[in-house]
């Protein structure tokens, strides 16, 4: 069961092994691992690894996915990116990052994949693919948060003032517009069914980033106790694709906001930071 303490107990107490650290190290390093993949090269015992993931999952620092009788496990940074958000302030994150840019350009590192921000894009090996994929919790009902996902009035309250507009229907088109009214974002809507699960083709107006082609965002909704489990997945049959590249920077700071304005009627960020 996910603890929403405010202290992160949970995530404290999860962060503190060095086992787990390394677990979450190797996620990050390549997401969707199976149980066994992950235990190949530790000095572990296949139970520890499996006990270590289990504490993790409870923290909500690992998600999963089922393929057959398979576990295969991402990280989920939105815990973490909340502590952030609570100990570090708007006016220090610019600073930190400029340390941090510094950090990395000094370091000479063996080549390695893209990450954006702290959501790891995925690039599958056998494919042309990439993929952002994390979990969150939301104390609301289901039905409130899919109605925060759909609704043109609500979703300007906590998408940064962006208008939306939609056929709420499957096989109905949808757009994302600027204040100014100029296009983001167009696709359709694949699979409508409230409230547990919304699939859409996604191409954003962005020249670059447009000719990739579209891309197919899922959010799956369930309960989680008093709360909502809502799940984010979007794809590109494209390697090193910049629309995953900017939307996992993107997916986490509307997130957030999604779940203050839900928990609270209040939003963390007013404009995005980059």
């Amino acid at each position: 069961m996910v603890s929403f303490n405010d202290d992160g107990d949970l995530i404290f107490r999860a962060l503190a092994d060095k086992s787990r650290r390394e677990l979450l190290d190797r996620i990050h390093g390549r997401a969707g691992q199976s149980l066994n993949e992950l235990c190949q090269g530790l000095a572990m015992t296949r139970p520890a690894v499996a006990k270590h993931l289990r504490i993790l999952e409870e923290a909500n620092l690992v998600s999963f996915q089922r393929r057959g009788r398979e576990k295969l496990h991402y990280l989920n940074p939105v815990p973490i990116n909340d502590i952030a958000e609570r100990w570090i302030g708007k006016f220090e994150r610019p600073r930190l990052r400029a340390l941090s840019d510094l950090k990395e350009s000094l370091e000479v590192a063996p080549a390695k994949e893209v990450f954006a921000g702290a959501n790891k894009v995925e690039r599958k090996p056998t494919m042309a693919e990439s993929r952002f994929h994390y979990v969150t919790y939301i104390r609301a009902a289901p039905d409130k948060v899919w109605e925060a996902l759909t609704s043109a009035e609500m979703m300007k309250s906590y998408f940064f003032g962006l208008r939306f507009e939609a056929e709420l229907k499957t096989g109905g088109s949808w757009r994302r517009l600027s204040p100014d009214g100029a296009l983001l974002t167009e696709g359709e809507i694949l699979e409508f069914n409230p409230p547990s699960r919304l699939v859409m083709s996604w191409r954003n107006a962005e020249p670059e980033k447009k000719a990739e082609g579209f891309s197919r965002c899922v959010m799956d909704l369930a309960p989680a106790g008093a709360a909502t489990k809502l799940t984010v997945t979007q794809s590109i049959g494209v390697e090193n694709s910049k629309l995953i590249e900017a939307v996992a920077q993107a997916w986490p700071e509307v997130m957030s906001n999604l779940k203050s304005y839900l928990e609270s009627g209040e939003v963390t960020l007013t404009i995005p930071s980059r």
